[in-house]
């Protein structure tokens, strides 16, 4: 892998390689959830035709060992997560133009819901860090 640019989630959306988010709350100390059915990862520039895809993340509740779906463009890969943060690798061809990677979050629900607590977030998802890079030839 020869990296391109990260970001990491506990801080504005808008720094290294991310242009900004749709789906997730403000900033913790740790990272951001997802606070929606899908998270919308917008880059500054367009990703590598060629990418390799770093995400360290993790399943609130419910959506622990259920698929989600990560698309750019018409590709899409589904992973599973575990309830502690952990790196997903993922590779996708894109034709270059495409600037976004979403995801999609199986069953958003929020700690009230659950007995948690007085949190009325809809989480389902932990983001921590983004990584972009490209095949080492």
């Amino acid at each position: 892998n020869r990296p391109k640019g990260s970001a990491k989630f506990n801080g504005p959306l808008e720094n290294g390689v991310l242009a900004g988010a749709d789906g997730l709350a403000g900033a913790e100390g740790w990272g951001r959830w997802s606070n929606d059915d899908q998270v919308r990862l917008h880059f500054r520039e367009p990703l590598p035709k060629k990418l390799n895809l770093f995400l360290t993340m993790q399943a609130f509740g419910p959506n622990v060992g259920k698929e989600f779906v990560v698309r750019v463009g018409q590709m899409e890969k589904r992973v599973k997560l575990a309830p502690l943060p952990h790196e997903v690798f993922l590779q996708f061809e894109t034709d270059g133009t495409q600037k976004t990677v979403t995801i999609d979050v199986p069953q958003a629900v929020s700690p009230q819901e659950l007995g948690m607590s007085a949190d009325i977030r809809r989480l389902g998802l932990g983001m921590w860090k983004v990584e972009l890079g490209v095949p080492v030839r």
